[in-house]
């Protein structure tokens, strides 16, 4: 296989801002000679991530992860070593060696192909929108009253009625079918051979990572018997539900602009936003806001403004969020919608200047819910007071800013005319209790599963580890096709695999030695030199067995977070629709890996 000379890749990294890449994914301060942001790799309150311009390396003193411009454009953006080395080099005008064409099917790695792939479908999508037989969505978007640039920012299209049109359109191959379908563009058909479109009669919102490039696609249905009304790409190796926003890759340089950003539910509310030049907005897509993505928006702003539907889904979906985000340390204002109207309707109904008066204002959650119960409660009896007090106080026990904490608690007192004094030792209490813990209990590690089973969990991950030391090529093939470090539980073996996984992917082998040393914890050492031991009798049966164990846990945790999610949310339609489809496909994909498993077992048989 060529690679590109050691002596060009020094090239490129000398000619590299490193500051300047890191940048477009994390909020960075100069100290000194280094600038300090917080780490995108792992929650956490205090920055501890560094960067240095003169070493042009990247540094977490928090989770260990460091390297020089590469790794972190490989870490952000899922693509390979040679890939990273192309489009840091296409930004430096530096030219490399003919054979190392970025267009050189045979050089694209596996991500390369996925986002290629959601590439050819956007355009077709695209393309349908302004077909002839197509006027009817045409129309559709002119009731609506968007404008054309909005449109093509966004990239917005649209999927035909037809079972079959995608894949026969010019853009694709028939050997990009099976991709297609592990994409879940297409599914497979079930009783005969062949693939049918997901989306049919379908207004299409591509989703963009933050490189820009799309990941996953969301369809609004246009006949309103359709169901579901919104439907999602199912989750692949290059799109996670809980860490991708709408919007935010067009947005994040108005968030930095302005200092803050717009949060709302759906497509129609953003791009109505946007097309009234509120540019700062991302939206949530429907579903409850995950802790990743609150962390995300940490990245670019401090400042949220929730702008969510005016009915009781909509409340509840802004006041369950706020929480998530205050626990992130961001400041939430909520915008007071008039009843019936979300974001889309009332800036067309009325204006950009009169949402913008909505917005001035805007107001705590915890005076949300304060006027809220007053209002609901005119004449509140002690039992349903002290209940209120109850759950206020748990979501105040999330606050990370205490500061914020206790302005809130004298808000609360004034209020609903209770001491002070009695608030805030009944608020330590319930800290003492740990009760407040709970509340998210689908984010909170130790809460996922009985220990036992997370040391079979553990075991698994650390035996990946030894497999990938062996350096056999047909090992290594099988796990990079399984796996993803994503779905590591443990965070100590998830970074061994992380650095092993980029040794690989620069050399083509792994060197222990060199993954030892590179490694800048004896604990991480100690493990590494630990799975270095273990005696494998057969490596691919073993190997299943830990790829079957870590797939089949993460799936487990994700359907289980999903189920307290769907109660959480059981009020909203929308929400609801969203979780059972995702719900449907874990199970999907549960039965589709203990299907691959069940071969192994008969070939060992």
């Amino acid at each position: 296989m060529s690679r590109i000379p050691e002596e060009k890749i020094d090239e490129i990294r000398s000619a590299a801002n490193i500051v300047s890449y890191v940048s477009r994914y994390v909020a960075l301060k100069k100290t000194g000679r280094s600038f300090k942001g917080l780490c995108p790799f792992h929650k956490e309150k205090t920055p501890s991530f560094n960067v240095s311009p003169e070493r042009r390396i990247f540094h977490c003193f928090g989770c260990g992860k460091a390297g020089d411009v590469f790794k972190f454009i490989m870490e952000m953006e899922k693509v390979s070593y040679p890939e990273a080395i192309r489009r840091v080099a296409d930004d430096m005008g530096i030219q490399l060696p003919r054979y190392e064409s970025p267009t050189d099917p045979a050089r694209k790695s596996e991500y390369d192909r996925l986002y290629e792939i959601n590439r050819k479908c956007k355009e077709y999508f695209c393309e349908q929108l302004y077909a002839a037989a197509n006027r009817h969505a045409r129309e559709y978007f002119k009731s609506r009253k968007l404008k054309q640039t909005t449109m093509n920012k966004f990239d917005v299209g649209y999927a035909p009625a037809g079972w079959e049109g995608l894949q026969h359109s010019k853009y694709i191959k028939k050997d990009d079918l099976e991709t297609m379908a592990e994409l879940g563009v297409i599914q497979k058909r079930d009783n005969k051979p062949g693939y049918y479109d997901r989306f049919r009669n379908r207004i299409i919102f591509p989703f963009h990572n933050l490189s820009g490039r799309i990941v996953g696609f969301g369809g609004r249905r246009l006949d309103e018997k359709d169901q579901p009304k919104y439907l999602n790409s199912p989750e692949s190796k290059i799109y996670k539900k809980g860490e991708i926003l709408y919007g935010l890759h067009q947005a994040v340089q108005a968030i930095r602009e302005f200092g803050l950003v717009f949060l709302v539910e759906g497509y129609f509310d953003l791009l109505r936003l946007v097309d009234s030049k509120i540019e700062n907005v991302v939206a949530g897509s429907g579903t409850a806001l995950t802790e990743g993505q609150a962390r995300l928006l940490k990245r670019y702003t401090d400042t949220v403004y929730i702008a969510y539907d005016s009915d009781d889904a909509g409340i509840k979906a802004a006041l369950r969020n706020s929480e998530i985000l205050e626990n992130n340390d961001l400041r939430v204002q909520i915008v007071r919608l008039p009843d019936g109207h979300d974001p889309d309707t009332f800036i067309l109904e009325n204006s950009r200047k009169d949402f913008l008066d909505l917005v001035k204002k805007s107001i705590s959650p915890i005076e949300f819910r304060l006027i809220r119960f007053r209002t609901e409660h005119p004449n509140a009896s002690i039992e349903q007071k002290n209940a209120f007090i109850d759950e206020l106080l748990q979501s105040l026990a999330l606050i990370s800013n205490e500061v914020r904490a206790g302005l809130y608690l004298h808000a609360t007192a004034e209020h609903l005319e209770v001491p002070e004094s009695m608030l805030i030792g009944q608020l330590n209490k319930l800290k003492r209790r740990g009760r407040y813990k709970n509340r998210f209990p689908a984010e909170e590690k130790e809460t996922k599963a009985p220990v036992a089973f997370r040391r079979g969990q553990w075991k698994a991950e650390e035996s990946i580890l030894g497999l990938v030391l062996l350096g056999d090529a047909e090992i290594m093939n099988m796990i990079l096709n399984s796996l993803s470090s994503a779905e590591f539980e443990n965070d100590d073996t998830r970074i061994i695999f992380e650095q092993m996984l980029y040794y690989w992917e620069e050399h083509g082998t792994i060197d222990f030695q060199k993954v030892y040393n590179s490694l800048d914890s004896d604990e991480y050492k100690e493990m590494l030199a630990r799975v270095s031991d273990q005696t494998i009798q057969n490596p691919t049966k073993f190997a299943a067995d830990c790829i079957y164990q870590i797939r089949k846990f993460h799936l487990d945790s994700r359907f289980n977070e999903l189920q307290k999610m769907l109660q959480a949310e059981q009020d909203s339609e929308t929400s609801t629709m969203h979780y059972l489809q995702e719900l449907t496909e874990i199970r999907q994909q549960i039965s589709r890996i203990e299907e691959e498993h069940n071969k192994y077992l008969k070939i060992d048989l």
